[in-house]
């Protein structure tokens, strides 16, 4: 499982989905919450790897509901996460601010700031997506301000599709105005980021 997620985050995906498969394969049926997140996993890496979104919805759902009896908030924000992603490359924008909104609140009330990273960078690219540029600026430079200050190592799993959408989204603005937003972004603490991200 931990070689899986190894090769994962080092975007091998047929070796990670050949280890998540050998993990599966020798989980016991008992063991229904390990097999839940295995195959959460297996699905991440299919749709990395091979686009496929509409094979991923049922093993989300699975491990959605599953954090959630499980009180797990950890586990429902990962899962959220990885929904949201969906739903914003699929167009789905509505669900994909749902899925972030709710993914930011549980991980900043946990403290949880590696990941909270990854929300705010969803959201930063949300709001390019939707034209808001000036707010995804803003988002996105507070996000890389805190994503310096804990090291985590990347935005997403989809920071390159993030990153193409962030620098639309500036060159839609007038440099100044981006420089401005910038800035802006630069100076928010933590809480004051994920209030201004989860304000309508």
């Amino acid at each position: 499982f931990w070689l899986a997620e190894i090769a994962m985050r080092e975007r091998d995906f047929p070796h990670a989905a050949q280890l998540y498969r050998d993990s599966l394969r020798v989980t016991p049926p008992e063991e229904v919450g390990t097999r839940i997140i295995e195959e959460f996993y297996l699905a991440m890496i299919h749709w990395l790897w091979r686009g496929d979104g509409v094979g991923t919805r049922a093993p989300y759902e699975r491990a959605l509901k599953h954090f959630r009896e499980t009180e797990f908030e950890f586990g429902v924000a990962t899962v959220l996460h990885a929904m949201g992603d969906i739903a914003l490359l699929t167009g789905e924008l509505d669900r994909a601010r749902h899925c972030f909104c709710e993914c930011l609140t549980l991980l900043h009330r946990q403290g949880a700031r590696q990941r909270t990273v990854w929300a705010l960078g969803g959201l930063a690219t949300l709001a390019a997506t939707e034209g808001q540029n000036l707010r995804a600026i803003t988002l996105w430079s507070a996000a890389v301000k805190l994503r310096a200050a804990v090291n985590t190592a990347t935005l997403s799993m989809n920071h390159d599709d993030y990153v193409s959408r962030i620098e639309a989204a500036r060159a839609a603005l007038a440099p100044q105005k981006a420089d401005l937003a910038d800035a802006a972004g630069g100076q928010m603490s933590v809480d004051e980021s994920v209030a201004y991200a989860l304000a309508d």
